[in-house]
């Protein structure tokens, strides 16, 4: 069954993967309040201007963890993406929401990214993102996801207020659905919503517009070892490494490179330089176990594996790297 397209944002995109398949889209529409019946925790409204807080990132986090989990059906899934549209909204980003349904085992499957630009936008140049729904199982998974959503949070606020990208009209920030599995019996990681984007990228022709596509996830742990995809552009992880020395985590930089399968390939694939941010062992190692670690994708994930400090240091390190990378241009 072929695609039908829309515009999102002045892009226009068809997208059929091997796993699903896109059959049907709707208008954008912007969102700042929760949908009815799945009402999330208040968040304060903050000081656009104060500095990065890990303390903030860490009540977003909480807030996430708390609607429950964000698996396909589950209400905790739209109560999120409420939650990520109406801080955006607050921290004075245009949001809209991309509507895509996709095929899985003869049923249709509504899908939505979180998108924020600022108005008049230009094409973009840097495109921060991260996934905010959730694996396929009834408890609510808080590092792997709500994490580097609770740092992007706090990084597009201030790049709203710093004088070097408040005037800014080429930054965007993405909060994908569909970077997991749709049900448990499925295999491998779909990145349904980054790929979404990627595609309409490519149908525009703008992927040469873009300097860099920074993807964060599985950031909280309290024994933070961060780094990045292995197979990113050496340039693009030699700037990561600096941007924590500058900020003054560069004990914290020092986890092993690792291939994972996460949000930023689909734009690796398109040549763009993409990067990934995260620490990829999460809990123990065990023979024949998750090589992403033992409290991956498990009931485990939870707030007493996870400390607001290295929200707070992952935030800067991504904030300090995106002023280098604009600088650089």
């Amino acid at each position: 069954m072929s695609g039908k397209a829309r515009s999102v944002g002045g892009i226009r995109c068809q997208l059929i993967c091997a796993c699903a398949l896109l059959i049907n889209t709707a208008p954008d529409r912007l969102l700042t309040v929760p949908e009815k019946g799945t009402q999330a925790p208040p968040i304060a409204e903050p000081d656009s201007c104060a500095p990065l807080s890990g303390e903030r990132a860490w009540q977003t986090m909480d807030s996430l963890a708390r609607v429950g989990s964000r698996a396909v059906g589950k209400p905790g899934r739209s109560a999120a993406r409420a939650i990520i549209s109406e801080q955006l909204a607050q921290q004075g980003w245009r949001v809209t929401l991309d509507d895509f349904d996709v095929m899985h085992q003869d049923r249709v499957i509504a899908l939505q990214n979180v998108m924020a630009h600022s108005d008049h936008a230009e094409p973009t140049s840097i495109l921060l993102g991260g996934h905010y729904d959730g694996p396929p199982f009834d408890y609510p998974a808080v590092n792997d996801g709500p994490s580097g959503v609770a740092v992007l949070l706090e990084v597009a606020r201030r790049l709203r207020c710093s004088p070097a990208t408040r005037d800014r009209r080429d930054l965007a920030v993405v909060l994908f659905d569909g970077e997991e599995p749709i049900s448990a019996a499925d295999r491998g990681t779909p990145l349904l919503g980054s790929r979404r984007v990627a595609a309409k990228i490519r149908s525009e022709g703008l992927a040469a517009r873009l300097r860099a596509v920074l993807v964060v996830d599985l950031v909280a742990e309290r024994e933070l070892h961060l780094n990045s995809d292995e197979h990113a552009p050496k340039w693009l992880q030699r700037m990561a490494q600096l941007a924590a020395v500058e900020a003054g985590h560069h004990n914290v930089w020092d986890g092993p490179p690792a291939s994972i399968t996460n949000d930023h390939l689909p734009f690796s694939e398109l040549g763009v330089p993409a990067l990934l941010i995260g620490d990829f062992q999460y809990g123990p190692v065990q023979k024949g176990g998750n090589p992403l670690g033992a409290f991956h994708h498990s009931e485990q994930d939870r707030l007493d594996k996870l400390s607001p400090d290295s929200l707070l240091a992952t935030a800067e390190v991504v904030f300090t790297l995106v002023e280098n990378l604009l600088a650089s241009q």
